[in-house]
C-alpha cells in the first residue's frame, strides 16, 4: 500500500480513482472541500490542536475508529491511500504515519517531526 499525505489543495488536483482511497480531514472553519466522484471516500472534521480548546474541535477516538473502520473496509483494489488536511503537515501526517506503521511501508519520512501528535497517538491506542 502507499500512503500519501498532501494539502487540501494538492488533493483537489487529483482525478479520482477507484483503485486510490482518500481521507479528507478539514476543520471547522476550513474552506468546502471540492473532492467529486471519489469511489472510496472519508470526510472528517477536526481542528489541528493536541488539546481541548474552547471553539475548536479535537480529533477523538470514534474519528480514530473511523480511520480504521474505513482502511479495514477497502476493497481490495485500492493502492494508494492520500490523506489531506488544509496544508498538509500536521493532522493528515499523524494519519499518514500510523497508516505506514499499518501497512509495515517504511515511507513514512524518519525525521519528519511536525505530525500531530494526538492524531496519532489516538490512532496507535
Amino acid at each position: 500500500m502507499k500512503i500519501l499525505f498532501m494539502s487540501q489543495q494538492d488533493a483537489e488536483t487529483l482525478v479520482p480513482n477507484k483503485d486510490v482511497a482518500i481521507i479528507s480531514i478539514v476543520g471547522i472553519q476550513s474552506p468546502p472541500r471540492r473532492l467529486k466522484g471519489w469511489t472510496n471516500r472519508l470526510d472528517l472534521h477536526f481542528d489541528d490542536i493536541v488539546q481541548p480548546t474552547p471553539g475548536y474541535k479535537s480529533f477523538t477516538p470514534i474519528d480514530a475508529q473511523r480511520i480504521k473502520s474505513f482502511v479495514k473496509h477497502l476493497p481490495s483494489n485500492v493502492k494508494t491511500i492520500v490523506v489531506h488536511c488544509l496544508h498538509g503537515a500536521s493532522r493528515s501526517a499523524g494519519v499518514a504515519k500510523w497508516l505506514n506503521e499499518v501497512y509495515k511501508t517504511n515511507e513514512f519520512p524518519i525525521f519528519y517531526s511536525a505530525y500531530n501528535p494526538l492524531v496519532y497517538k489516538l490512532l496507535k491506542d
